[in-house]
């Protein structure tokens, strides 16, 4: 994958986890494909679909590294959020699927804390200029806004793993206001695998 520096941002939120960015991603104005806008001043709102929602399924995974082992892994928290990143004045959508078998505190997932906590992110990252789209995602794009790539990690209490020349493709099949569906499929070649499909709440 030619996104050492993608999976470096990766690493780090999984280091120091997801508090370190704060209200950052948020985006202007809704701006994406799936907002809810008010029209006519009449108070109704219209929600706008990408996708066929048959598709969305339940939420499954499998992973495995060396660092931290899947083994026994129920995801008791399973959502996404929406982000407005920057690489070079340039802004681009991502959306970060959490994946935990812990639940969070207060307002956000908090990193893995105790013995046998462990989170998986995956970061889905859209098109400078463009909205956030339903289809493939590469996780041997650019990355940064440059095509639509994908990134992920593996963190626990003692470690956190990101991929190293990873290889596979992700895909987002469904997107509204409210929920975003897809599925992935990667490795490297250290050995790190995340299988698997989400169908999951999207906050923006």
């Amino acid at each position: 994958m030619k996104t050492k520096n993608l999976n470096f941002l990766l690493a780090a939120l999984l280091a120091f986890g997801l508090s370190a960015c704060g209200d950052a991603g948020k985006t202007e104005e809704n701006k994406d494909n799936t907002t809810t806008e008010n029209k006519g001043g009449e108070g109704k709102k219209e929600s706008t679909e990408l996708g066929d929602k048959s598709k969305c399924g339940s939420t499954s995974i499998s992973f495995d590294s060396k660092k931290v082992s899947g083994a026994g892994f129920e995801a008791k928290y399973a959502a996404a959020k929406l982000h407005e990143m920057q690489s070079d004045g340039k802004k681009y959508p991502s959306v970060w699927v959490l994946l935990a078998n812990y639940e969070k505190e207060g307002s956000y997932l908090q990193e893995p804390k105790t013995e046998g906590q462990r989170r998986v992110i995956l970061s889905f990252n859209g098109v400078s200029g463009q909205s956030l789209a339903i289809g493939s995602y590469n996780v041997e794009g650019k990355g940064f806004g440059a095509d639509a790539s994908l990134g992920g990690g593996i963190g626990s209490k003692d470690a956190n793993v990101s991929l190293s020349n990873g290889k596979g493709m992700g895909e987002i099949t469904y997107i509204s206001v409210d929920k975003i569906c897809g599925t992935y499929s990667i490795e490297d070649a250290g050995g790190t695998v995340i299988k698997g499909s989400f169908s999951v709440p999207l906050e923006r």
